[in-house]
């Protein structure tokens, strides 16, 4: 699973919330444009990882889109006999995972509590969205530090249907117990640091936020906010 990744592209390097409403504005754009003018989108999402030259996120992009594909022209193409229907539902879910792994390889999560926080808004807003962001990825590492350590005392976690069977609980329960554990220290740490008091927080290192900045932060809501207009009132 694609986390942070250190990188010099265009979103790596504005602010956290201009990068976040360039991706409002494309997976908006999936949603919003009718028919299979939606399929653009794919494109620009395709477009977005190669300029942040962050090639990994394919290796996790496509193998989580491929099965909606699939599917959705089963469903719609073979037996709905809709194939364009199918197209463009798959489209909007593959422009939808492109622009949030993206997003995420770009955007440290720090960088991103940071310019909420500078923006005034809420710390523990902040701080769960960088966590949710972030939730999927430490999972993953948390699952694969648990089958690690569950092999190293013998655990047989490959092979047959049996044997993978029988490694589900000794593998789910430590993941959930370490998962709820870190959970709690989270919680605790946060407490400790006044999170939940009412007095504004200070940033320790805002990120820079030119006007070229703002200029594109506000003209891609501007533009996301047009799409959606346009959707309900004209297509």
């Amino acid at each position: 699973m694609v986390g942070y990744i250190p990188g010099d592209g265009p979103m790596h390097r504005t602010h956290p919330l201009t990068a976040l409403s360039i991706v409002v504005l494309v997976a908006t754009g999936a949603f919003a444009v009718p028919g299979m003018w939606n399929t653009a989108f794919v494109g620009v999402a395709v477009v977005l990882v190669l300029v942040e030259r962050v090639p990994r996120v394919f290796k996790t992009a496509v193998p989580l889109a491929l099965p909606f594909w699939f599917f959705l022209l089963l469903l719609h193409g073979l037996m709905g006999d809709d194939w364009q229907r199918g197209v463009i539902l798959a489209a909007r879910i593959t422009t939808m995972v492109f622009v949030f792994l993206v997003f995420l390889a770009s955007v440290h999560p720090a960088r991103l509590v940071e310019a909420f926080v500078a923006k005034k808004a809420p710390f523990f807003v902040a701080f769960l969205f960088a966590a949710t962001l972030q939730a999927v990825p430490d999972l993953r590492s948390r699952a694969a530090a648990v089958l690690e350590a569950q092999r190293c005392r013998g655990l047989r976690a490959g092979g047959g249907l049996a044997n993978r069977v029988g490694a589900l609980v000794p593998l789910t329960v430590p993941l959930v117990m370490s998962a709820l554990a870190g959970l709690d220290e989270k919680t605790v740490a946060l407490e400790t640091r006044g999170a939940t008091g009412g007095a504004a927080k200070t940033p320790l290192n805002p990120p820079a936020d030119p006007l070229s900045s703002r200029i594109v932060r506000w003209s891609s809501l501007l533009a996301a906010v047009v799409l959606v207009w346009t959707r309900v009132t004209l297509w």
